[in-house]
């Protein structure tokens, strides 16, 4: 119909819906229509998710259970892009992610006719998975040992070194980590010394409970030393246990280490000492938990180091991804 006006004739149609055969964006939280893909589209959204939104995954289920016990600002790869390559950061996140190419992801994408590690099978003959957590942590190919050894032991080193400096430093200290000839001054040696050997157990025996650090830090160093003191249990030994492992399966690898030195802690109860024993895990992609810092702290390391030294492992761990990921693929798994 036809509407005379004053000034000018408006033609509208008879059901008075101009716009009925056209198409509108509308967001189902506000109920609003977005007239346009700028601020129309803005408005309708919440500010939250103006970034975007995201599907949820399985990464993303485990991220958020292993949050809490994280050290926030130690694990952040922001600490990473400082001074650091693209390359890396990118290898780090597909990593965390699931993205890392691998061969398991390569057959997935028709790039290889298995996805299997060429390197690595079970005990039972059959072959492994070459998934990005085989690549940083499980391929049993000499070169891939070589560099995970390396790893943890520098990981091992940078803790120890923190110790030492700390308020308790200059006590008993034992680092199974590098040479022998290589260990410095304040380091008593790498096995257990035979005055530190549990009762019942053979030196040969004893000498294959290796933990990474033993700390005695109310016992002056001394090499040369014979025999324990006669009031052992004044004197509390301190073991401390590093393993790395995937980024969200920190509880996993505390469970899993905390068998292993159980017949040295009971051993040495039975003798008389006090026993702490501390497990340390560490992220492939430089994830530190918050009881690392805890530890540290413990042992006499004022708060500031700590957290230095929990920023140092993380940067420790971006310098090992490059020589980790770039071997595997030269070796032919990429």
């Amino acid at each position: 119909e036809e509407v005379e006006g004053p000034h000018s004739t408006v033609s509208e149609p008879a059901n008075n819906d101009p716009f009925a055969s056209l198409w509108w964006w509308r967001c189902k939280r506000t109920d609003l229509y977005v007239n346009d893909l700028n601020r129309g589209l803005q408005t309708a959204l919440d500010p939250k998710t103006h970034a975007g939104h995201s599907n949820n995954t399985l990464y993303t289920g485990l991220w958020e259970a292993v949050a809490p016990e994280l050290c926030a600002k130690a694990s952040n790869l922001s600490t990473t892009t400082r001074g650091g390559d693209t390359w890396t950061v990118r290898q780090m996140l597909n990593a965390r992610w699931g993205t890392l190419m691998c061969p398991k992801l390569a057959h997935r994408y028709r790039l290889r006719t298995d996805p299997y590690c060429p390197h690595c099978r079970s005990e039972a003959g059959a072959p492994t998975e070459g998934t990005g957590g085989h690549i940083l942590g499980g391929c049993r190919h000499p070169y891939m040992q070589g560099l995970y050894t390396k790893r943890h032991d520098s990981a091992v080193r940078i803790i120890a070194d923190c110790l030492q400096a700390g308020a308790q430093g200059g006590g008993v200290m034992l680092r199974d980590a590098g040479q022998a000839a290589d260990l410095p001054a304040y380091c008593d040696g790498k096995r257990l010394p035979p005055w530190l050997h549990p009762e019942g157990l053979s030196p040969e025996a004893a000498a294959k409970m290796r933990p990474d650090i033993v700390f005695i830090p109310s016992l002056p160093a001394c090499k040369g030393r014979r025999a324990p003191p006669l009031d052992k249990n004044k004197h509390p030994v301190y073991l401390l246990e590093i393993g790395y492992c995937g980024d969200t399966r920190h509880t996993e690898k505390r469970a899993e280490k905390a068998a292993q030195h159980a017949r040295l802690v009971a051993g040495l109860q039975a003798s008389g000492w006090t026993v702490h024993y501390k497990i340390i895990t560490l992220g492939h992609t430089g994830t530190v938990p918050q009881t690392l810092k805890n530890t540290l702290t413990t042992l006499g390391v004022d708060g500031p180091d700590a957290t230095a030294c929990a920023a140092a492992l993380h940067r420790h761990a971006a310098d090992t991804i490059r020589p980790v990921v770039k071997t595997y693929r030269c070796l032919g798994g990429g």
